[in-house]
């Protein structure tokens, strides 16, 4: 079971914040102490709040809703009849489908929104790889120059 985790935006501060601990009853959160906040609350109108997947990229970063994120499937071709030096290299063909996108959740579950194919669901599978290249309040302008 994934731990329940969220971060916040700061709208007025444009601060990436890490949530401690949250009321939803006053809609008030609080942020790390040693942020710019300390230890008086903000009002949950004020900030943004994101929730954790439950999933690191290959850099053990963690994935929140808001990232932008690249995911990196490898096709796998096996080692039926391949080349000694594909063989070696664990049959991989060198043929990479890119996507990326920012992390929502949608109908139950956290994916990517890919302009060109729409969600592509986030689960970890073998030969599946993803990194955190931004998020889309600090790096608005990642969605926008998609290079192909």
């Amino acid at each position: 079971m994934r731990p329940i985790k969220f971060r916040a935006w700061d709208v007025c501060g444009k601060k990436m914040l890490p949530v401690t601990k949250i009321n939803w009853l006053s809609h008030a959160v609080w942020t790390d102490p040693q942020s710019c906040h300390g230890d008086i609350p903000m009002c949950l109108g004020c900030c943004i709040l994101m929730q954790y997947t439950g999933l690191k990229d290959k850099n053990g970063k963690e994935i929140y809703e808001g990232d932008i994120v690249n995911i990196t499937i490898r096709e796998n071709i096996g080692t039926f009849n391949v080349p000694d030096d594909i063989i070696a290299n664990g049959g991989y063909t060198g043929r990479d489908d890119v996507f990326e996108g920012e992390v929502i959740f949608q109908d139950f579950g956290f994916g990517v929104n890919d302009k060109e194919n729409g969600v592509i669901f986030l689960q970890p599978m073998e030969d599946t790889f993803f990194e955190v290249i931004g998020n889309i309040y600090e790096n608005p302008e990642l969605l926008n120059t998609k290079e192909k």
